[in-house]
């Protein structure tokens, strides 16, 4: 849908412009719609990694994956360095941490950068 952050993140990542004569079409509430609807009807679509792990066996098939370098999705906390919830902030980053999987830190792209 307009202004859903992932269809920005496509279009950011395509580098297309309202004045191109490239055509995005982006119809979908969910990722999953996403998946449903190119598996109906035909077509691409792009999903991200972690979706892409939660896929079916036969649905995994049909991936392609971006040739080096791939795009990337970058995570970040800013704060005030006077903030008084830091601890907040660092349960937080703990929990986005955790729930990465191993191997996508492996990636020569993933920086851990402390606080």
């Amino acid at each position: 849908k307009e202004g859903h952050c992932f269809r920005n993140q496509i279009v950011n990542l395509c580098e297309l412009q309202k004045d191109t004569e490239a055509e995005l079409q982006y119809h979908a509430g969910s990722i999953e719609t996403l998946v449903n609807l190119v598996d109906h009807y035909g077509g691409v679509t792009i999903i991200p990694e972690l979706a892409a792990e939660q896929l079916t066996p036969s649905r995994k098939k049909k991936l392609r994956l971006f040739q080096t370098p791939a795009p990337v999705r970058e995570i970040s906390l800013v704060y005030h360095k006077y903030t008084i919830r830091l601890d907040h902030i660092l349960a937080l980053a703990d929990i986005i941490d955790a729930s990465i999987p191993r191997h996508m830190k492996e990636k020569e792209s993933f920086a851990n950068i402390p606080i």
